[in-house]
Protein backbone atom coordinates (compact mmCIF):
# COMPACT_ATOMS: atom_id res chain seq x y z
CA UNK A 1 0.00 0.00 0.00
CA UNK A 2 1.30 3.30 -0.65
CA UNK A 3 1.79 5.34 2.20
CA UNK A 4 1.46 8.95 1.63
CA UNK A 5 -0.76 11.27 -0.20
CA UNK A 6 2.01 12.38 -3.00
CA UNK A 7 2.75 8.29 -3.25
CA UNK A 8 -1.00 7.76 -4.06
CA UNK A 9 -1.03 10.61 -6.50
CA UNK A 10 2.24 9.55 -8.38
CA UNK A 11 0.19 5.78 -8.73
CA UNK A 12 -2.95 7.68 -9.91
CA UNK A 13 -1.12 9.47 -12.41
CA UNK A 14 1.79 6.77 -13.23
CA UNK A 15 -1.17 4.46 -14.15
CA UNK A 16 -3.45 6.73 -16.09
CA UNK A 17 -0.33 7.50 -18.06
CA UNK A 18 0.50 3.88 -18.39
CA UNK A 19 -2.99 2.30 -19.26
CA UNK A 20 -2.82 1.54 -22.94
CA UNK A 21 -6.76 0.53 -23.20
CA UNK A 22 -7.34 4.84 -22.10
CA UNK A 23 -4.22 5.54 -24.35
CA UNK A 24 -6.17 3.64 -27.24
CA UNK A 25 -9.40 4.75 -27.08
CA UNK A 26 -8.36 8.47 -26.85
CA UNK A 27 -6.05 7.92 -29.87
CA UNK A 28 -9.08 6.65 -31.40
CA UNK A 29 -12.01 8.66 -30.28
CA UNK A 30 -10.05 12.43 -29.59
CA UNK A 31 -7.20 11.85 -31.50
CA UNK A 32 -4.81 12.52 -28.67
CA UNK A 33 -3.19 10.68 -25.72
CA UNK A 34 -4.59 11.92 -22.71
CA UNK A 35 -2.19 15.07 -21.18
CA UNK A 36 -2.28 14.08 -17.23
CA UNK A 37 -1.46 16.81 -15.00
CA UNK A 38 -1.21 16.78 -11.12
CA UNK A 39 -2.72 19.66 -10.39
CA UNK A 40 -3.62 22.74 -12.75
CA UNK A 41 -2.61 26.58 -12.18
CA UNK A 42 -5.98 27.97 -12.41
CA UNK A 43 -4.10 31.28 -13.56
CA UNK A 44 -2.08 29.61 -16.43
CA UNK A 45 -4.52 26.98 -17.83
CA UNK A 46 -3.10 24.50 -20.67
CA UNK A 47 -4.57 25.80 -23.78
CA UNK A 48 -3.95 23.23 -26.16
CA UNK A 49 -6.62 20.49 -27.49
CA UNK A 50 -5.68 17.69 -26.25
CA UNK A 51 -7.87 15.69 -24.29
CA UNK A 52 -6.72 16.59 -20.24
CA UNK A 53 -6.92 14.61 -16.81
CA UNK A 54 -6.18 16.58 -13.87
CA UNK A 55 -5.62 14.75 -10.63
CA UNK A 56 -5.93 17.30 -7.48
CA UNK A 57 -6.27 17.10 -3.66
CA UNK A 58 -9.24 18.97 -1.87
CA UNK A 59 -10.08 18.43 1.70
CA UNK A 60 -8.59 16.97 4.46
CA UNK A 61 -9.99 15.00 8.10
CA UNK A 62 -8.12 13.49 10.73
CA UNK A 63 -9.69 10.47 12.52
CA UNK A 64 -8.46 9.92 15.46
CA UNK A 65 -10.17 6.19 15.88
CA UNK A 66 -8.18 4.58 13.32
CA UNK A 67 -4.70 7.15 13.43
CA UNK A 68 -5.84 7.98 9.87
CA UNK A 69 -5.95 11.10 7.39
CA UNK A 70 -8.57 10.84 4.88
CA UNK A 71 -8.16 12.78 1.97
CA UNK A 72 -10.32 13.90 -0.88
CA UNK A 73 -8.76 12.82 -4.07
CA UNK A 74 -10.25 15.07 -7.17
CA UNK A 75 -10.08 13.44 -10.64
CA UNK A 76 -11.33 15.55 -13.89
CA UNK A 77 -11.59 15.25 -17.80
CA UNK A 78 -11.34 17.89 -19.87
CA UNK A 79 -11.71 17.89 -23.68
CA UNK A 80 -12.03 20.82 -25.86
CA UNK A 81 -14.27 20.44 -29.29
CA UNK A 82 -16.53 22.95 -31.03
CA UNK A 83 -18.17 20.45 -33.25
CA UNK A 84 -21.86 19.73 -33.38
CA UNK A 85 -23.55 16.48 -34.63
CA UNK A 86 -26.94 18.07 -35.70
CA UNK A 87 -29.75 15.90 -37.00
CA UNK A 88 -33.30 16.40 -37.81
CA UNK A 89 -34.53 17.22 -34.41
CA UNK A 90 -31.25 16.96 -32.50
CA UNK A 91 -28.09 19.08 -31.86
CA UNK A 92 -25.37 17.36 -29.99
CA UNK A 93 -22.39 18.65 -28.33
CA UNK A 94 -19.49 16.41 -29.29
CA UNK A 95 -17.33 17.61 -26.38
CA UNK A 96 -19.80 17.15 -24.08
CA UNK A 97 -20.48 13.52 -24.95
CA UNK A 98 -16.48 12.71 -25.92
CA UNK A 99 -15.77 14.13 -22.31
CA UNK A 100 -18.70 11.79 -20.33
CA UNK A 101 -17.21 8.54 -22.34
CA UNK A 102 -13.33 9.59 -21.64
CA UNK A 103 -14.58 9.91 -17.42
CA UNK A 104 -16.46 6.77 -17.28
CA UNK A 105 -12.65 5.08 -18.91
CA UNK A 106 -10.46 7.49 -16.40
CA UNK A 107 -12.63 6.68 -13.76
CA UNK A 108 -12.41 2.51 -14.04
CA UNK A 109 -8.96 2.82 -14.43
CA UNK A 110 -8.58 5.12 -11.55
CA UNK A 111 -10.50 2.72 -9.42
CA UNK A 112 -8.39 -0.59 -11.03
CA UNK A 113 -5.35 1.27 -10.25
CA UNK A 114 -6.63 2.01 -6.26
CA UNK A 115 -7.54 -1.57 -5.97
CA UNK A 116 -4.30 -2.86 -7.39
CA UNK A 117 -2.56 -0.53 -5.65
CA UNK A 118 -4.05 -2.24 -2.25
CA UNK A 119 -5.33 1.88 -1.37
CA UNK A 120 -8.31 1.90 0.84
CA UNK A 121 -10.88 4.09 -1.01
CA UNK A 122 -14.66 4.86 -0.89
CA UNK A 123 -16.09 7.49 -3.65
CA UNK A 124 -17.00 10.76 -1.75
CA UNK A 125 -20.16 12.75 -2.20
CA UNK A 126 -18.69 15.89 -3.39
CA UNK A 127 -20.97 18.55 -5.35
CA UNK A 128 -18.58 19.66 -8.12
CA UNK A 129 -20.82 20.21 -11.29
CA UNK A 130 -19.78 19.17 -14.58
CA UNK A 131 -18.78 22.48 -16.64
CA UNK A 132 -19.72 22.33 -20.45
CA UNK A 133 -18.70 26.08 -22.43
CA UNK A 134 -18.15 26.74 -25.68
CA UNK A 135 -16.62 23.96 -27.07
CA UNK A 136 -15.20 22.69 -24.10
CA UNK A 137 -16.21 20.31 -21.35
CA UNK A 138 -15.47 19.13 -18.01
CA UNK A 139 -16.52 15.84 -15.80
CA UNK A 140 -15.06 15.86 -12.12
CA UNK A 141 -15.67 13.31 -9.59
CA UNK A 142 -13.87 12.58 -6.39
CA UNK A 143 -12.67 9.84 -4.22
CA UNK A 144 -11.77 9.48 -0.66
CA UNK A 145 -8.32 7.52 0.48
CA UNK A 146 -7.17 7.05 4.29
CA UNK A 147 -3.53 7.67 4.28
CA UNK A 148 -1.85 6.38 8.11
CA UNK A 149 -1.35 9.55 10.04
CA UNK A 150 2.21 10.86 11.40
CA UNK A 151 1.15 12.36 13.84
Amino acid sequence: MSSTLNDILTAIAEGLASDETLSTWCELNLGDQPSIYLGIDPDQPPKGSEPLIEIATGSRRRNLDTNSVEHQIMVGCMYRDRDLTVTDRLTVNNAMTLTNDMAERVELAVVNILDNNHILWQPDKADLPDALGLGAARAVWCFRVSVRSVI
